[in-house]
């Protein structure tokens, strides 16, 4: 999506059982392009557009597209037009197709991967952007097809519990965490907590580190 908003507001990026594959757009500076969603159900960001700059040059789109011999003259201005057969664009509907992309490179690679398998592939192979780890406008970094290529196994991580978007009450009292980590090569996991509405803060460490998997269990 390119309305600068956060994708939980928007179908089908706000799903969460099954999960789709969710993209931001970054520039070739590797900052969330201006006109990008974002949001914590971000999973990776790709290119999709440079920064902005005046309208009437729009270096900002600067993904080489396929032209369809009957683009609409609105789009297919002619001083984004490349040859005859390409047109330079900007969009998430840029982003996608990378991922897209990536997806079937890891899929012919390792076929018998389930879709949150996949997933989970792009997000610990991409590079990180922006904040140290995941964060909510570049989601786990940038996607990076070579890396994706390398990953032999993946974690399982899920919170099933509180939801995504749950409101709780410090007047409640403890609340229990519940989901799954682990995976074949697990070693161990650490929950954490942030306010994401003061800038620059830190996540805080809610567990230890516990080196114990669990499957649709109680995390903390």
């Amino acid at each position: 999506g390119n309305s600068q908003a956060d994708v939980i507001y928007y179908s089908p990026q706000n799903m969460i059982n099954p999960k789709p594959i969710v993209v931001a757009a970054s520039t070739e500076m590797d900052a969330p392009a201006d006109f990008t969603n974002y949001g914590m159900l971000l999973d990776v960001s790709a290119p999709g557009g440079g920064i902005n700059a005046p309208l009437d040059s729009e270096p900002q789109r600067n993904i080489l597209s396929l032209k369809s011999s009957t683009c609409d003259p609105g789009i297919c201005h002619p001083g984004l037009i490349v040859g005859t057969n390409y047109l330079r664009q900007a969009g998430t509907s840029m982003s996608a197709p990378h991922v897209s992309g990536a997806a079937a490179l890891i899929l012919a690679d390792n076929p018998t991967l389930t879709n949150d398998e996949v997933r989970q592939v792009l997000r610990a192979s991409a590079d990180d952007l922006g904040e140290a780890g995941f964060d909510s406008y570049n989601g786990a970094g940038r996607i990076d097809a070579m890396r994706a290529l390398q990953v032999d196994s993946v974690s399982h991580v899920d919170i099933s519990n509180p939801s995504y978007g749950a409101f709780i009450s410090k007047s409640a009292g403890p609340v229990t965490i519940t989901g799954t980590a682990g995976g074949s090569n697990f070693q161990s996991y650490q929950l954490f907590y942030k306010q994401i509405e003061i800038s620059n803060n830190q996540w805080i460490p809610i567990t230890p580190q516990i080196n114990t998997p669990v499957y649709d269990g109680q995390l903390g």
